[in-house]
């Protein structure tokens, strides 16, 4: 029974050997649809010559994974109008015909959702494939409150609709799939695991991943946000504490501290919007809609800050200068939780 051909089929290729042709011819004995094969910067057109019935796409020079994902995107967008999803596999065999007929069954059932491939982490597992898909899982779950079981899984379930956001983001090599994974997690997608069978090497199969260069890229994308935020965080701390320092030599009477606090926080927060907005979380939502946002958990973060700055000093358990930034530390963590979550959300 052919599978409906309003799922395109999308292959990246770099260094082809008799898997990719052998996986096409499988997967063209019950999928009608289009295939799309990019071949991605190869000198040797060889495997590409004996494919039949497919959308060839060429780049000149190797530009990398997610830049060869992304040229398929555009064609579909371009030339497939009958098409509504697209299901991504790999080249090397590691994706058995059966899992991408099967993903792409899935898509063209329930055309919304998205989908990834969900391989078993088990005993027979490499440790070295065990130990970074933990990691990963646990980083990308602590980030985007999504538990996905395999983040770096190829084979995806992509509905058409999300293609014009995806060809936007800016990476083009293996950390292209965690962007658009985590892009998918934050827009709040429906997230759909498909159980796929576990196969890590191919005979043949020549693998283009840099596992020490690419894990880094991988983790940039992960935590660029909490970094950009911790950094933000640290200078806006340093113009409050120091304003707040200034503000308590100059403020006299019992609301030293509050009065203090206060004027510290209206100045660095001002700071600190802007840098969030535009640097640490790259957001481009309402200004007024996020800065009326902003203002609200500013006011309660410095109300909660000065309260209980205030309370630690007076009652004698720590000075004034510890009491503020051990309030602030807890307060910091709280923050960025919620502006990334809720006001600076893409």
């Amino acid at each position: 029974m052919n599978v409906d051909a309003s799922v395109a089929l999308i292959i990246p290729v770099f260094r082809p050997n008799q898997n990719l042709l052998n996986l096409v011819q499988k997967v063209q004995k019950t999928f009608s649809g289009p295939i799309i094969i990019v071949d991605d910067g190869n000198e040797d057109q060889t495997i590409f010559k004996a494919l039949k019935d497919v959308v060839l796409l060429h780049h000149k020079e190797n530009q990398g994974k997610g830049a060869a994902l992304k040229t398929a995107f555009r064609y579909v967008l371009k030339k497939l109008d009958s098409v509504y999803g697209v299901v991504t596999a790999d080249a090397d065999g590691q994706h058995p015909s059966e899992d991408i007929i099967k993903m792409i069954h899935l898509l063209d059932q329930e055309s919304d959702s998205f989908y990834i491939g969900t391989r078993t982490f088990g005993q027979k597992t490499p440790l070295r494939n065990r130990l970074g898909n933990l990691i990963t899982r646990r980083v990308f779950a602590w980030v985007t409150k999504q538990n996905i079981m395999d983040t770096q899984n190829g084979l995806r379930g992509i509905p058409k609709w999300l293609l014009t956001k995806l060809i936007k983001l800016s990476q083009n090599r293996y950390d292209y799939e965690m962007a658009m994974l985590k892009l998918i997690a934050d827009q709040g997608v429906r997230i759909i695991q498909v159980p796929v069978k576990t196969i890590y090497e191919q005979e043949g199969a020549v693998s283009s991943f840099k596992p020490w260069r690419d894990s880094v890229r991988i983790y940039q994308i992960l935590l660029k946000s909490l970094v950009r935020f911790l950094m933000v965080g640290l200078a806006s701390f340093v113009i409050d504490y120091a304003l707040y320092l200034f503000f308590y030599r100059w403020f006299i009477g019992s609301w030293r501290i509050v009065l203090s606090v206060v004027s510290a926080r209206v100045l660095s927060g001002t700071f600190n919007y802007a840098m969030n907005r535009f640097y640490s979380f790259e957001s481009d939502v309402r200004f007024v809609k996020s800065s009326l946002q902003y203002l609200i958990l500013f006011l309660l973060i410095m109300s909660i800050s000065a309260f209980f700055t205030d309370a630690l000093t007076s009652w004698g358990l720590v000075s004034y200068q510890l009491s503020k930034i051990t309030v602030d530390s807890i307060l910091f963590i709280v923050s960025y939780q919620i502006q990334k979550k809720y006001i600076f959300k893409k």
